[in-house]
């Protein structure tokens, strides 16, 4: 508390294992396009077995099962990785069974849809492994538009647009636009409701109750457009901002 009380900050420890597993991604990323693996299958690639650490960390998949297989079984062996890997991610996409871990939840997003594994060496699965070892429920979600940014080449970057934007910058443009407009209401509405609490009459606590579905309702009803979309970090941040208000 009296000498690092920074260490304590959550937003801060969530800054510094995001910008640690950053580096090791963007690591393995150029180790694998210059095994002559295309940009875009590389980003595909990591983007799968990174949302496959984050779910193993917050309880989505059986705890640490794909860091114990990296760990146990494809390091001793790297041939059965590319095959293993695909199966499991195919067993996520349509929620079947895998192994001994027995069913998986279905993962209906479409990031699973027709995956591909690639052959990594035993170093590039040491570089995978030191990933999977990091706290993924500390890490910031827009690490996905680090590892966009990291992955395809400066060409690609271009023609796709492809542009990570700091979720600092990204809050800038955000709250004031969307959230801000949409807590103003929201406070009108608490007023309503307190007030008719306070009074306990049965035609004021109905209105208030309206009141209350009907800014639900507008508020899961809001459409956000990024006309720019990149790598949507800035769909991420504004989805997050609409979960915290709801």
């Amino acid at each position: 508390v009296w000498t690092d009380p920074q260490s304590l900050d959550p937003a801060k420890r969530a800054t510094r294992v995001t910008r640690e597993v950053a580096a090791l991604l963007a690591d393995l990323a150029k180790d694998l396009e210059s095994s002559k693996h295309p940009p875009e299958t590389v980003a595909r690639f990591l983007m799968r077995c990174l949302f496959t650490m984050f779910a193993e960390d917050v309880g989505l998949l059986p705890p640490a099962m794909f860091r114990d297989r990296i760990e146990k079984e494809w390091l001793k062996e790297p041939t059965l990785f590319r095959d293993e890997v695909r199966t499991l991610w195919v067993a996520m996409d349509k929620g079947q069974t895998f192994g001994f871990t027995g069913k998986l939840l279905r993962f209906n997003g479409g990031l699973f849809k027709n995956p591909v594994g690639l052959d990594l060496t035993r170093a590039q699965l040491k570089q995978l492994l030191a990933c999977a070892q990091a706290d993924w429920a500390e890490v910031e979600p827009s690490i996905f538009g680090t590892l966009l940014e990291r992955a395809l080449s400066p060409e690609e970057r271009h023609r796709l647009g492809a542009h990570y934007t700091p979720r600092a910058y990204v809050e800038r443009l955000v709250r004031p636009t969307i959230e801000e407009p949409l807590r103003e209401e929201w406070a009108a509405v608490q007023l309503i409701a307190g007030k008719a609490l306070k009074s306990g009459a049965a035609k004021e606590l109905k209105a208030a109750r309206k009141a209350v579905v009907e800014f639900h309702t507008k508020l899961v009803n809001t459409r956000v457009l990024d006309p720019a979309c990149g790598t949507g970090n800035f769909l991420y941040v504004a989805f997050d901002l609409f979960k915290r208000l709801e």
